[in-house]
């Protein structure tokens, strides 16, 4: 007696590759919101604390964040922009001191950079408080 595979009609795969694909879609799919949740909660946090010092202090700065993307415009001294890179599951910061900077999500909940391992919140403040000769928390 011979046993056939059952196969959903159409797919031209056996059950076995139909919940494999499902799985891998779905492990997928969990990666993709935890990468989006991270970087959308560490732009946001960083935008509120910006807020919140050019609410303390008589700085010139100004702040965005839209898809994705934060911006916080120094005026002559240059323009930080962070965005979600979401094919490398990264976020990038493009710092007018230091220069570009990319950072993977660590599983102690931290962004670190890939080259060296400092910490982006490390990173934006050190050089925000550079340039307005201030201390901040991010």
């Amino acid at each position: 007696m011979k046993v056939q595979k059952w196969e959903p009609k159409g797919t031209g795969k056996s059950l076995h590759r139909v919940r494999q694909d499902s799985l891998q879609h779905s492990y997928t799919s969990f990666i993709d919101y935890t990468f989006h949740h991270s970087a959308d909660e560490t732009l946001q946090s960083m935008l509120n604390s910006i807020e919140l010092l050019m609410d303390d202090n008589s700085i010139d700065i100004d702040v965005s964040f839209e898809a994705g993307v934060l911006t916080i415009d120094c005026g002559s001294n240059g323009i930080f922009v962070l965005n979600k890179q979401a094919p490398n599951k990264q976020i990038w910061l493009a710092s007018p001191i230091s220069g570009p900077h990319r950072y993977n999500y660590n599983s102690s909940g931290e962004w670190v950079n890939t080259r060296d391992g400092h910490l982006l919140q490390n990173r934006l403040k050190h050089e925000i408080e550079f340039i307005y000769h201030i201390q901040i928390q991010l």
